[in-house]
């Protein structure tokens, strides 16, 4: 997060105190109003909701977003536009796509992308991760990342992503 929050030109000074705030940062769960849990030591991650969290978020997921985009292989990855922009990544919120020609493409730029998590200390789940094709036969396929096989989503259901269908 300080490496790049600094990448960013951000003043070290302001870096530290937010790296700070976010190590001290604890969560309580409350039921009913009444029953409270013992406060518990924020380990990982960025709150959501909270102050700056959309600003760190993005310091972070930029950085390796546009590593992701400088990998040599990524050159014939995803899909060439008309202006000759290559659309191989989106981010929106805390969601992210990978965009593929082929399950095989889809593979290797994934392998890729959980690399360039376990780089920064960044986790994104692989058992909630899943993925869908355009193409009908892509429903015999199976995706594996790191060994877990990634579930498919039916072409007719789609993706739903914060109450978006893609």
């Amino acid at each position: 997060l300080l490496a790049s929050l600094l990448h960013k030109g951000m003043d070290l000074g302001l870096a530290a105190a937010l790296v700070r705030e976010q190590r001290w940062m604890v969560t309580t769960f409350i039921l009913d109003g009444e029953i409270a849990s013992n406060p518990l030591a924020k380990l990982k991650g960025i709150l959501q909701g909270g102050l700056g969290g959309l600003v760190l978020f993005n310091a972070v997921v930029d950085r390796i977003i546009r590593e992701f985009h400088r990998t040599p292989e990524s050159e014939d990855w995803g899909f060439t536009l008309s202006n000759h922009y290559r659309l191989v990544f989106l981010a929106f919120a805390d969601n992210f796509w990978i965009l593929a020609k082929s399950p095989g493409e889809l593979m290797e730029a994934a392998r890729y992308w959980w690399d360039l998590l376990d780089q920064l200390d960044l986790e994104a789940p692989i058992d909630e991760a899943c993925w869908c094709s355009t193409f009908p036969k892509c429903e015999e396929v199976s995706i594996r990342i790191r060994g877990a096989l990634v579930q498919m989503k039916p072409r007719k259901e789609g993706i739903k992503v914060l109450g978006t269908m893609v």
